[in-house]
């Protein structure tokens, strides 16, 4: 059996960093997906004896749904998470994070395990690094281009529908709309679409790429010299 322990520096107040990860409008900017996936629903709560769930996709569509239940809270920045794994690389272990002051602002030091192998510790490991990676940027308000995001995270879906409705989260953010306005949008949104028929989804799909074979068509004509006679 094998633990894992690991440290990270944040940029900010271990009271910021704390509340990072105590709250969900911002916990759901940098938590929950392994590497090489991408968060695509979450629901739930975080608070004592509470459980967050949260849906993960890989460029492939494969899934992983991950729980995270708080088992304890506090005093001075300190959180016992259970946390389980459905799918993808990552297994099943309890977390006990600590947040204390050093010279960047914050160390962020984890324990987890046991593991039953040192790969598996690995992947633990590898998650916990792109998490607070993802949380160092929003810490220092390093924030993507809504261009490069939109990129990086529409890999999660295949198809135009989840396209959509991603876009319209970055739309709505990029208006300026509050976080808990886009929180329930999304909430919405992928409650309600997962639930949706596969021949209806089929369907819509279906008729969303003739469309957007139209527009193409119709922007390439546009694009393309005069013919000259």
């Amino acid at each position: 059996m094998t633990d894992l322990s690991i440290a990270f520096s944040l940029p900010d107040t271990p009271a910021a960093a704390f509340e990072a990860l105590t709250n969900p409008l911002v916990l759901r900017c940098w938590y929950g997906a392994p590497p090489g996936y991408h968060r695509v629903a979450l629901g739930g709560a975080f608070g004592l004896g509470k459980s967050l769930t949260m849906t993960s996709k890989n460029g492939l569509g494969e899934q992983v749904v991950h729980t995270l239940t708080v088992q304890a809270l506090g005093p001075a920045e300190h959180a016992v998470l259970d946390l389980a794994w459905d799918g993808g690389p990552l297994a099943n272990a309890t977390a006990t994070l600590s947040f204390t002051a050093d010279a960047a602002g914050t160390q962020v030091t984890v324990h987890q395990g046991p593991f039953a192998t040192e790969a598996d510790a690995d992947a633990a490991a590898a998650f916990w690094r792109a998490s607070f990676g993802r949380l160092a940027r929003v810490l220092a308000g390093q924030t993507l281009s809504p261009r490069e995001e939109l990129a990086n995270e529409i890999k999660a879906f295949h198809d135009p529908l989840g396209v959509a409705a991603y876009g319209v989260l970055v739309g709505l953010r990029e208006a300026g709309a509050p976080p808990e306005a886009i929180a329930s949008v999304e909430d919405t949104l992928y409650k309600h679409l997962a639930e949706l028929p596969a021949e209806t989804g089929d369907m819509i799909d279906g008729l969303m790429r003739a469309r957007l074979a139209v527009l193409d068509a119709w922007r390439a004509a546009e694009a393309a010299p005069p013919h000259r006679t």
